[in-house]
C-alpha cells in the first residue's frame, strides 16, 4: 500500500470554505476577494475565471493544461446507504421483477454500508474528467470514448502517473460522494428526474452543460478514487481520508453511463450517489483533484 497523496494541512486557513453555509454568507465581493487570494496562492498556473452555479462556487483554470477547478467547500454528510436508501433500492428492485435489479439493491447494501457521519475539508475538483484536449497534453496512455463529450479513459497505473504529472491527485471516496451528493441533498446522480431521462438528455448534451449544483460534469461516466478496496465501511476513515490506498488504484465510483442504453431495469442503479465498485483491468475516466495550498498575504 502506499501513502496518500491528499494532504489537507492548509485547508483550516480557509475558512471561507469550512462549509456551503460559511461560503454562502459571503457577499459576492468577499467571494471574488477570496477568489483572487486562493488564485495568488495556487501560484502562476492558475487563474481565477468565475463564480459559478447556485452556490456561487469558485472557478479556476490551469493555464498551461486548459482545466478548470472548482473549490469545493467541506462539510459534513452521511456517507454509505442509509436505512432509508436502502428500503427505496429494495423497493424499486422488487417493482422491476427481475434478478438483475435485486442483484444491483444487494451489491450497494453490502458495499456501501455502513452510513457513517464524514466531515470533510475543502478541496479543489476538476470540473470535468480529463477530455481529448487535456489527454493530448498529459499522456498518450489512453483511450478516447467515443461520444460527444471527448473523454478520455485510463487504466489505473496510467491513471496514478496522469496526477503524478500534472501535480495533482485522484479524489478520496469521501470526497467524490460528497460532490455527487451535492453536499447533502442528492441520493441519485439525476437528483428528483427519471434516471432514463437524465441519461438521455444529458450524454445528448455537450459535457459542461450537465447542471449538477456544485458545477462538476461528468460523474455519470465513473472515476477513478484514491481509496483501496474495502468490503463495506466498517471502520472506514470518517475525515475524508483515503482509506489505505493501493499501489495500484482498484475502486471507481458511478459508471452508469457507460452501460447505457441499459438493456435491463436495475442498471440505472448505477446513478446512485452510493454505487461502488471493485476494478482491475479495466478503464475509466479521471477526475483530478488537489489539495488548498498554503494562504499568501
Amino acid at each position: 500500500m502506499r501513502t496518500s497523496a491528499r494532504n489537507a494541512s492548509y485547508a483550516d486557513l480557509w475558512l471561507e470554505l469550512a462549509s456551503l453555509k460559511a461560503w454562502s454568507k459571503l457577499e459576492a465581493s468577499q467571494k471574488t476577494k477570496v477568489a483572487k487570494s486562493l488564485a495568488r496562492s495556487l501560484g502562476d498556473d492558475f487563474t481565477f475565471v468565475d463564480l459559478v452555479g447556485p452556490h456561487e462556487l469558485m472557478r479556476f483554470q490551469h493555464t498551461a493544461f486548459k482545466l478548470h477547478f472548482i473549490a469545493i467547500p467541506g462539510g459534513k454528510y452521511s456517507m454509505g446507504l442509509t436505512d432509508d436508501e436502502k428500503k427505496e433500492l429494495t423497493r424499486l428492485a422488487k417493482k422491476h421483477g427481475i434478478e438483475e435489479a435485486k442483484y444491483f439493491a444487494r451489491d450497494i447494501a453490502e458495499t456501501a454500508r455502513p452510513a457513517h457521519e464524514v466531515k470533510l475539508p475543502p478541496f479543489l475538483c476538476a470540473q470535468t474528467p480529463i477530455t481529448g484536449a487535456q489527454g493530448k497534453k498529459f499522456t498518450k496512455s489512453a483511450e478516447l470514448l467515443e461520444s460527444n463529450h471527448n473523454i478520455y479513459w485510463y487504466g489505473a497505473k496510467a491513471a496514478l502517473q496522469l496526477t503524478e504529472q500534472s501535480a495533482t491527485r485522484l479524489p478520496t471516496e469521501a470526497e467524490w460522494e460528497y460532490i455527487a451528493r451535492a453536499g447533502a441533498v442528492r441520493t441519485w446522480l439525476n437528483g428528483e428526474e427519471d434516471p432514463q431521462e437524465y441519461t438521455s438528455r444529458i450524454l445528448s448534451a455537450k459535457l459542461l452543460e450537465d447542471d449538477h449544483p456544485f458545477g462538476v460534469c461528468g460523474l455519470g461516466w465513473g472515476t477513478w478514487v484514491e481509496d483501496g478496496w474495502h468490503l463495506g465501511y466498517k471502520n472506514a476513515p470518517v475525515d475524508g481520508s483515503a482509506w489505505e490506498p493501493r499501489d495500484v488504484p482498484n475502486v471507481v465510483r458511478s459508471g452508469g453511463f457507460l452501460s447505457h442504453p441499459w438493456q435491463t431495469p436495475g442498471e440505472e442503479f448505477m446513478l446512485h450517489c452510493t454505487y461502488r465498485e471493485q476494478v482491475k483491468d479495466r478503464e475509466y475516466p479521471v477526475l483530478l483533484a488537489k489539495d488548498l495550498p498554503k494562504r499568501k498575504k
